[in-house]
């Protein structure tokens, strides 16, 4: 299992904090930067120890909430695509109760004006005609049309009886099926709390184990400002000597963690990575890697239609290497697999890990963004891989990750 995620204990991390945030916080030439990571790195490298008995207990503690959130998030994303399933067949049965209603009405005129054409007939019983002076082949005539129209109306009307049943029928059904999704809604509403909850302990367990002293965030924050392309702050942040140097001491603090078992057996069901995952979020698939997109450039990711607030989780097992802003795309995660693997994730609405942590498959990691308008239902999720820089299609390329494990 890896939790946080490679050896070292917890004073080499604070080492690492000591000794990089001063270099990071310096302005000083390319050369002396290098000299002065790399005395960094050697700062790294002179702290060791294992983890204290505190720390030891509460790596416990967060590796069971890992596995509890896993094993939630799971249900979760089940749950979500069960009420997908009821809303994709609620909207079916809606446009059916819309089209019977259409053709209800088309009936409804043509036995009108059936029912219109028997009135005009009926003026002059066939009473009156048998006694009027005239031809018998008039007489006869206005018989046979009487005849013959009565047949159309009783045709309409038994057609116009059984739209009625459909009808009763499709509205019966969309009111089981509504039934069903609000009943499914208040188990998915108490399913998420609870992961709230959880997420919120093992972010606070994470946070009392590693002290972030600031100098990650800022460093990612500028290089976040400096890029002008997804790809440039992916190569940034992969190139930058500061945050190797910070990572370093996060690496190994990471394995001393998934090192130790989960507290009190949590998390029954499968290990992180037995744990197979690819998309993101529960939703639909609107634009395929490679696809033709609405800017009429090829799509260079997967374009998923998720409801409001969905929960996010890793597709594979990685390294959060940035959690923030970017540009114009709001809040964007991007998560490092290994064998020159990244992945990002756009239109989030909520980030729930921060850089530097590890995270398995299925592991919660944000919710997706509310929609931009009242009249839109969904939200829309980007997601996107990328290896050695170039964008890959996700479907195929990510499984090529898995158990890799950032190098």
């Amino acid at each position: 299992m890896a939790v946080l995620a490679d050896p070292v204990g917890g004073r080499r991390f604070i080492c690492a904090l000591v000794a990089v945030t001063a270099l990071a916080s310096a302005s000083t030439p390319a050369g002396a930067q290098d000299q002065g990571t790399g005395d960094a790195i050697a700062a790294i490298e002179s702290g060791d120890g294992p983890l204290s008995v505190e720390q030891t207990e509460r790596a416990a503690t967060l590796n069971g909430l890992r596995m509890s959130t896993i094993d939630l998030a799971a249900e979760i994303i089940a749950t979500q695509q069960e009420i997908n399933a009821i809303q994709s067949r609620i909207a079916t049965l809606h446009a059916d109760e819309q089209a019977a209603l259409g053709v209800l009405d088309g009936q409804r005129d043509r036995f009108n004006r059936l029912v219109a054409g028997l009135q005009r007939l009926s003026r002059t019983p066939i009473e009156v005609w048998a006694v009027a002076d005239g031809p018998s082949a008039e007489l006869i005539r206005g018989a046979l049309l009487l005849n013959r129209a009565m047949a159309p109306v009783e045709a309409e009307a038994e057609s116009i009886s059984q739209t009625v049943a459909d009808l009763a029928d499709a509205r019966a059904r969309l009111r089981r099926e509504r039934g069903e999704r609000d009943a499914i809604t208040v188990v998915f509403d108490e399913q998420m709390a609870e992961l709230n909850r959880l997420v919120g302990d093992r972010q606070t367990t994470l946070e009392q184990l590693v002290q972030d002293s600031g100098a990650m965030t800022q460093r990612l924050s500028d290089l976040a400002s400096e890029a002008v392309s997804l790809g440039d702050l992916i190569n940034a942040i992969e190139g930058d000597l500061l945050l190797r140097a910070l990572d370093s001491g996060l690496a190994g603090y990471r394995a001393a963690i998934a090192d130790v078992a989960p507290a009190g057996g949590s998390g029954g069901g499968q290990a992180p990575d037995e744990v197979d995952t690819i998309l993101p979020a529960a939703g639909t698939i609107e634009t395929e890697f490679g696809a033709e997109d609405l800017s009429g450039e090829r799509a260079q990711g997967l374009t998923l239609t998720v409801a409001p607030a969905s929960l996010i989780v890793a597709p594979v097992a990685g390294v959060v290497r940035y959690a923030g802003p970017f540009a114009d795309s709001g809040l964007i995660l991007i998560l490092d697999h290994g064998g020159g693997y990244h992945s990002t994730i756009a239109g989030v609405g909520r980030l729930d890990v921060m850089a530097g942590q590890a995270v398995a498959a299925g592991e919660p990691v944000a919710v997706t963004a509310l929609p931009q308008s009242e009249a839109t239902p969904t939200s829309t999720l980007f997601f996107e891989v990328r290896r050695n820089g170039n964008p890959v299609n996700p479907m195929t390329e990510l499984v090529l990750a898995q158990g890799r494990g950032p190098e």
